[in-house]
């Protein structure tokens, strides 16, 4: 009975050699190639996905980061969901740190420029980051931005601000 214990456990090991011997050099040769399509960009799906991150009732609703000679234009589209009115300051309630040190260095302009905006009412922020903060299109960038605005509830002035990032790549200059 021993003897046919052996007997069939030698076969069972010869087996699994067999096996991974005839096989094992074709799964050798997918993974290798796989490993070497990955590394040529085969399975890039075109770098980084625009996202937002953080943000209160008052976010981006649409963004745009693009290379330019004398740095990069940011252009963001932002819609109001306060639940009352809001006044921004036009020219500083707005601002992106462009090279995400944390310091909001550009100030971004307002279109149109009322400054007073309603509920569901959308307007648009444009500014340029500096040469030492340009990065060429395709890199991805990761960038703050801040706006601050006031809202009147009840007859009172209230300051807030609503902070997040937005991400992606930057674009290419048309």
């Amino acid at each position: 009975m021993k003897k046919e214990r052996n007997v069939l456990e030698s076969t069972r090991g010869q087996g699994a050699m067999e096996y991974l011997m005839t096989y094992g050099w074709a799964i050798l040769v997918v993974v290798i190639v796989g490993v070497a399509l990955w590394y040529m960009g085969v399975f890039n799906l075109g770098g980084s996905a625009k996202t937002m991150t953080g943000f209160g009732p008052v976010k981006p609703l649409s963004w745009g980061v693009m290379e330019n000679a004398g740095g990069m234009v940011v252009s963001i589209t932002f819609t109001q969901g306060e639940g009352s009115p809001i006044q921004i300051d036009p020219a500083t309630g707005t601002s992106v740190d462009c090279d995400d040190d944390g310091v909001y260095e550009t100030d971004l302009a307002l279109s149109p420029v009322t400054g007073t905006y309603g509920t569901g009412s959308s307007w648009q922020a444009t500014g340029s980051c500096t040469v030492a903060d340009s990065l060429p299109a395709g890199t991805p960038y990761h960038m703050p931005v801040k706006v601050i605005y006031t809202k009147t509830v009840a007859g009172f002035a209230e300051s807030h601000s609503s902070v997040g990032r937005i991400n992606g790549p930057v674009e290419a200059a048309s």
